[in-house]
């Protein structure tokens, strides 16, 4: 469901705001896209979101926390241990330092 989802935004050429696409608890494609270690997935919302938001935009959505564990898409990358989706975010403005509800930076998920 998430691919199919993921490559009808990034596929259609239809005007979809990736940042405007946010479950009830918070989560955007990306969220999920880390949390299920979809590589490919997260490659390509990545080039949808550059070509598609301001700087400013994408910071913001790449650190977007969801609603009740206050995590971030690092955070999910984190806990999979996908070191190239790591660096990938952290090259996009992906705050390192970024805690969630527990109290937890992304060095104590990745632990």
């Amino acid at each position: 469901m998430l691919s199919h989802i993921a490559s009808l935004i990034t596929d259609s050429g239809e005007s979809v705001r990736l940042d405007e696409l946010v479950d009830k608890d918070g989560n955007t494609l990306l969220h999920m896209a880390c949390f299920r270690n979809r590589t490919k997935i997260i490659d390509s919302l990545m080039n949808k979101a550059q070509q598609d938001l301001s700087k400013a935009e994408l910071i913001k959505w790449v650190n977007r926390k969801t609603t009740t564990d206050q995590f971030t898409a690092l955070h999910y990358a984190s806990f999979r241990g996908n070191v190239p989706v790591i660096e990938l975010l952290l090259q996009h403005g992906a705050d390192k330092m970024a805690v969630n509800a527990f109290g937890l930076n992304v060095l104590h998920i990745a632990a």
